[in-house]
């Protein structure tokens, strides 16, 4: 049998354990000022497709990446990126700007942007979005569009918790292995990205539970 002293020791260092655990955010978290969310092809080619948004001011920045990591290889240009918003009402004053934005819809019934090509059909599609923006040049030309940023902005602001748990998914064209891309093409979406994950929330109460104990113990 361990000592009472032991046995405290122990509980201390489970409860600080669990509360480490769940601190750790992993990329579906939302943090203070951000929110990372992964998106995989619902068809087409093998992607993984990342959305940061950031909280600048009363603006959200959202920069959009493709990434080699996880067994995913390839990577891609994108045409197009939609997104379904908390409140439907912010969408006839939202605004964009990019660098490589060409076209957008903010009607709150989106599954084309820029062009009928530019879409979600498809085997697994998310639908209708609320809201849709399309990039650049259609396949590589003008270069390779594996990354791109622009902010979204409204007459009343936005926070980050309008976009939390929200459906997001991109078209993603010259799909091949990185750094050049190929001839691929293919549809990708977030999946469920929980805030917070239910296996962050019962390491939380398990913290908690433990923390308890420990105090009935040595009272």
């Amino acid at each position: 049998m361990f000592s009472p002293v032991t046995r405290s020791r122990m509980l201390q260092l489970t409860a600080s354990m669990c509360l480490m655990l769940t601190i750790a955010a992993p990329v579906s978290a939302l943090t203070a000022s951000s929110i990372a969310l992964d998106m995989t092809n619902f068809t087409g080619d093998s992607m993984l497709g990342r959305a940061t948004l950031e909280q600048v001011g009363n603006d959200v920045k959202v920069t959009l990446t493709t990434v080699q990591e996880g067994g995913f290889v390839n990577t891609g240009d994108w045409g197009g990126f939609w997104f379904n918003i908390a409140d439907d009402s912010l969408l006839a004053g939202l605004n964009v700007s990019g660098a490589d934005v060409t076209d957008f819809d903010f009607s709150g019934s989106v599954g084309w942007v820029g062009s009928a090509n530019n879409n979600l059909n498809g085997g697994g599609s998310p639908g209708l979005m609320d809201a849709g923006i399309a990039f650049g040049d259609p396949g590589a030309q003008g270069g390779l569009l594996d990354m791109t940023m622009f902010t979204l902005s409204h007459a009343n602001g936005l926070s980050l918790s309008l976009f939390e748990g929200q459906t997001m998914a991109g078209r993603i064209q010259t799909v091949g292995p990185a750094p050049f891309g190929g001839e691929g093409s293919s549809k990708i979406v977030t999946g469920d990205n929980p805030i917070p994950e239910p296996a962050s929330a019962t390491l939380a109460l398990l913290g908690l539970s433990s923390l308890t104990f420990m105090r009935r113990r040595t009272c």
